[in-house]
């Protein structure tokens, strides 16, 4: 652990982040020798248990280390404070902790949102499964304060071929535009979201469910318009009826509406 020597340390003038299973320094200046270094430090103290875990849940081959997204949240808040543009100059794609880390170093940045945009923009053909997009969504905190802007820039990722930068705008939409505001246009780019890929086809379905649970009326009008994907929609009804936030009426109207779309899928 830790074994980064003296003049190492004075050199880069690190700072030590702790957590209860182990500790690793962060330079305040990255290059490539920093940063392996920082990256190798970082994976010894990793746990195979929860790397193995990982593996089954995300269901597609990534090579991860194992180490827990607060660590690596920890680990992103403190580089972000500091020269985080060297540091995802540097950072690499070996480790799926080394993309997620990235993508988390962004999110923390309290900068100009162009600038955030631009290195999102520069991220998201790094992004190769869903927990790294995910994840990366639900910490980019300027989207809150700078709703139009993000608006603009996700939704030129429709019609991207790129199957995560596709997810990365629906998932996005559901995170920070299922509100008055918004929901209308959020609820025909779900419902004209048409594509093969199965991430994509999960994210709008998801997105449909979370504007069910908030905005009942307008999501099952948009549902009997008979305009939405079948597969998104099955998958769609299947989160609602899931849901814990839904009734056990409504349940049982939407297990109806659900039994009759499979019917029509399998004939």
């Amino acid at each position: 652990m830790m074994r980064y020597g003296t003049s190492f340390r004075a050199a880069a003038g690190c700072k030590t982040v702790y957590w209860k299973e182990g500790a690793v320094m962060i330079p305040n200046h990255w290059n490539k020798e920093s940063y392996q270094i920082f990256i190798e430090d970082l994976a010894s103290q990793a746990d195979r248990t929860y790397a193995d875990f990982q593996k089954k849940l995300m269901g597609s081959p990534q090579n991860l280390a194992g180490i827990r997204l607060p660590v690596l949240r920890r680990l992103a808040k403190q580089i972000a404070n500091g020269d985080y543009q060297q540091f995802i100059v540097c950072s690499g794609n070996i480790l799926f902790e080394e993309v997620m880390l990235a993508g988390l170093v962004i999110g923390y940045i309290k900068g100009d949102i162009t600038a955030i945009l631009q290195l999102t923009e520069k991220f998201l053909p790094r992004i190769n499964n869903w927990a790294v997009c995910d994840s990366f969504c639900t910490g980019l905190r300027a989207s809150a304060k700078n709703q139009q802007e993000m608006y603009d820039f996700i939704t030129s990722y429709l019609d991207s071929e790129h199957e995560f930068s596709h997810r990365f705008a629906l998932v996005m939409l559901m995170d920070y535009f299922i509100c008055e505001a918004y929901i209308d246009r959020v609820l025909k780019i779900y419902i004209d979201t048409k594509s093969n890929a199965y991430y994509v086809q999960m994210a709008a379905a998801w997105g449909l469910a979370e504007c069910f649970v908030k905005f009942q009326d307008k999501t099952m009008a948009a549902f009997q318009s008979g305009a939405c994907d079948k597969t998104v929609y099955v998958k769609a009804l299947q989160k609602i009826i899931e849901s814990k936030r839904v009734d056990g009426k409504t349940k049982l109207k939407i297990r109806a509406m659900k039994s009759v779309a499979c019917k029509s899928l399998s004939v």
